[in-house]
């Protein structure tokens, strides 16, 4: 992986938390953007493409034509573009995994996750604001 580059679409705090173990963990080069059928143009024939986002920011049927040309390798997708259902033609190729987004089914990341909500409760109900606001801009309406 050293000195390979990781392409990431979105800049979240996802994005940022990997962008940081690739670029200064693996010494890879980041580079980031959304993602249509242009950009899956651009991929090299030996990348694998991994979408690991929350929603669907792959255009699934360029994504079934880019693999189908041979233009990108593979594709490991646990979540899709159209969600809860999954593009058909994607079922049918033998270079894409599919999974559920189920990366924080673990015990520690589940509790976790509990006590993030219960240390947001407590920060709102003891000091009016919660740890961490999904929409910060309505606190100072």
């Amino acid at each position: 992986m050293h000195g390979s580059t990781l392409g990431i679409l979105g800049m979240g705090r996802i994005g940022q938390s990997i962008a940081k173990r690739g670029g200064h963990g693996f010494g890879m080069q980041v580079t980031y953007h959304s993602i249509g059928a242009a950009e899956l143009a651009q991929m090299k024939p030996s990348a694998t493409l991994v979408n690991i986002a929350r929603d669907g920011i792959v255009d699934d049927a360029a994504l079934v034509s880019t693999l189908r040309q041979g233009l990108v390798a593979a594709a490991g997708l646990d979540v899709f573009e159209g969600e809860p259902v999954v593009h058909p033609d994607l079922l049918a190729l033998s270079n894409v995994v599919l999974t559920r987004h189920i990366a924080s089914a673990s015990i520690p990341t589940r509790r976790a996750m509990a006590n993030l909500a219960a240390d947001n409760l407590i920060g709102y109900l003891l000091h009016d604001t919660p740890l961490t606001p999904l929409n910060p801009q309505v606190l100072t309406a």
